[in-house]
């Protein structure tokens, strides 16, 4: 009775078939993103067309161990719509405080921070306790400009502490790499190290509750020449014209030392090695005679002594 479909029919039933399946489909919910950057899962509504009430929802705090001067982070998950925030340190509103994250508040350890996150009407809270920020040092600052044998070396740490507390210190020196464990003070002696000695030190700062990092940038030093100091004192009067002063000066470093004789009336003469001044002072000799000696060690480091003598007419000689 009939003939053979053609292959027009077959072709047109075909997508007519299809396109009955596509109507079929529907899209699903995605998730959406809260205020605090976190996605949150697609939740029912469950109260009516205005979808007045949420599903229930989780709320964190991140960090989760926070310190003063942290910002503090809320993470809401389980809930799509908008949220309204509540902050609140030690059981006290904070006013101006209104979104997922809170910031430019003065936090200190101990304190007890709380958010209330609204959700239509649904709420849930997340609580933290700040931990204790320990001390950080900022600098350490020698209290010399030269480092030497005989010369104690001191040095002064400055540090900042974001609870308040105070902060102590605690040194480990070393030299060439050998610690030394009775030294544990800001004073490392000058008789502890010598000329070309490298001396370290690492400084760790500690509050009332746990201590920071060790601190040693910058503190590593080379031990340098240490000066000749000139320990005697010329004579504090002239009871001759045979004028005699025996100068004397130490080196840390026990090098040898030279004395000449930078400023003197003619004819005082000083003795290289000995340091011996002598000077045979003419018999009409008056006036006011300057004096300056100075003694050398072998590194070309000096040091110097002035002083002035006093020759009047009629035997009253004096020395300043």
């Amino acid at each position: 009775m009939f003939g053979k479909p053609t292959k027009s029919l077959m072709l047109a039933a075909l997508i007519l078939f299809l396109g009955m399946g596509c109507d079929r489909t529907s899209k699903l919910p995605e998730a959406a993103e809260t205020e605090s950057g976190a996605r949150a899962a697609p939740s029912e509504n469950t109260g009516g067309a205005d979808g007045a009430e949420e599903s229930s929802f989780t709320v964190t705090l991140l960090p989760e161990a926070p310190r003063a001067g942290d910002k503090l982070l809320t993470v809401v998950r389980g809930a799509a719509r908008p949220f309204g925030f509540t902050w609140e340190k030690n059981g006290e509103p904070i006013a101006g405080q209104a979104r997922a994250r809170l910031s430019g508040i003065d936090l200190v350890r101990g304190d007890t921070i709380r958010v209330v996150v609204t959700a239509g009407e649904k709420e849930t809270t997340a609580e933290t306790v700040i931990r204790n920020s320990p001390p950080k040092i900022v600098s350490v600052v020698p209290q010399m400009t030269q480092l030497y044998r005989g010369a104690d070396f001191a040095v002064e740490p400055r540090a900042v502490d974001a609870d308040g507390d105070p902060v102590e210190y605690r040194y480990a020196w070393r030299v060439n790499n050998l610690e030394l464990v009775q030294e544990t003070g800001p004073v490392l002696p000058g008789e502890a190290f010598f000329r070309g000695d490298i001396v370290k030190l690492k400084v760790t700062p500690q509050d009332e509750v746990e201590e920071g990092e060790p601190f040693s940038k910058g503190l590593e030093y080379e031990v340098g020449n240490a000066p000749p100091r000139i320990v005697s004192s010329p004579p504090t009067s002239i009871t001759s014209l045979d004028y005699r002063y025996q100068a004397r000066a130490t080196d840390a470093d026990e090098d040898e030392i030279t004395y000449q004789l930078a400023k003197g009336p003619e004819g005082m003469t000083i003795h290289p090695v000995s340091g011996l001044v002598l000077w045979s002072m003419p018999a009409d000799a008056s006036g006011t005679f300057e004096v300056r000696i100075e003694a050398l060690d072998a590194v070309g480091e000096w040091a110097w002594q002035e002083f002035s003598l006093e020759i009047e007419r009629g035997g009253k000689n004096s020395n300043e």
